[in-house]
């Protein structure tokens, strides 16, 4: 049934009956005539997991160009005001990339094509952050900036890669947050790199943002790489203890207030 080379290698981390039959597949016109029969109302946030524009799919990318990488999933993403999703890879032009198992560089001129698909927020907080380097860091934020996206949970230094991101959907402020764990990556006082998701860390930033807006977001980084889930991901008691002492409901500007953790694997 599954001849493929690629395919049986994907069969290691994903059980056969995962895997969709091609009839039950949609192209991008059928889901989106699908979509628009439903009538649904649009989506506050859609999240999304890695996103790797090298490695694989820089073949892809020769062949059929940056925007082919989101063709089918566009008419989902569409629906949605805020898009957010964890970027692997520094987009990085003059930066060296770190010679580590699975480091990569990106061509920087793709981070438009994330915008053009709807991607409007990119977590940087991740295992390849310093791929190259902290100079790649730095190249990585001034190019989500020119393709008019915003960077979450990295910075040129620990302020503001602890910064978060607020947008507004609908009637709704919804902050962002986003963190990695491993310290490999942090970001200091004077050096570029990500936020680290410590419960003092959450704690602090929680407790800054959640009177200024309605909703709060927090996204970690998290788990090992392709590896099955048998359940539902559940979260350390550290890290979940501050996000429950501020997802309390507030009332003194008559809007509810509530924060929400959405966990991502790492690659």
């Amino acid at each position: 049934m599954f001849k493929d080379l690629q395919i049986q290698k994907m069969l290691k981390h994903i059980a056969p009956e995962d895997i969709p039959a091609s009839e039950d597949l949609y192209s991008a016109a059928e889901l989106e005539e699908h979509l628009s029969a439903l009538g649904e109302p649009p989506l506050s946030l859609i999240v999304v997991g890695d996103i790797m524009l090298g490695d694989r799919s820089e073949k892809v990318l020769k062949e059929q160009g940056a925007d082919y990488l989101f063709m089918s999933v566009g008419p989902i993403l569409r629906r949605a005001g805020m898009v957010l999703g964890n970027l692997e890879g520094p987009l990085a032009r003059n930066s060296t990339r770190v010679m580590r198992h699975y480091s990569y560089r990106v061509n920087p001129d793709l981070a438009t094509a994330l915008t053009r698909a709807g991607i409007s927020i990119l977590t940087l907080a991740n295992n390849h952050a310093l791929d190259c380097g902290r100079e790649g860091v730095l190249e990585t934020l001034d190019a989500v900036a020119q393709a008019g996206a915003a960077a979450l949970g990295a910075g040129a230094n620990e302020q503001l890669a602890h910064t978060p991101v607020i947008r507004l959907a609908g009637q709704l402020d919804i902050g962002l947050l986003g963190y990695y764990w491993n310290r490999r990556c942090a970001a200091t006082a004077d050096l570029p790199g990500v936020a680290i998701g410590s419960r003092e860390a959450l704690a602090a930033d929680i407790h800054a943002l959640r009177d200024k807006v309605d909703r709060v977001v927090v996204t970690f980084h998290m788990s090992g790489n392709l590896r099955r889930s048998k359940g539902p991901r559940r979260i350390s008691p550290s890290i979940a203890a501050p996000m429950q002492s501020s997802a309390i409901t507030r009332t003194s500007s008559n809007r509810s207030r509530s924060t929400t953790a959405a966990p991502s694997s790492t690659a």
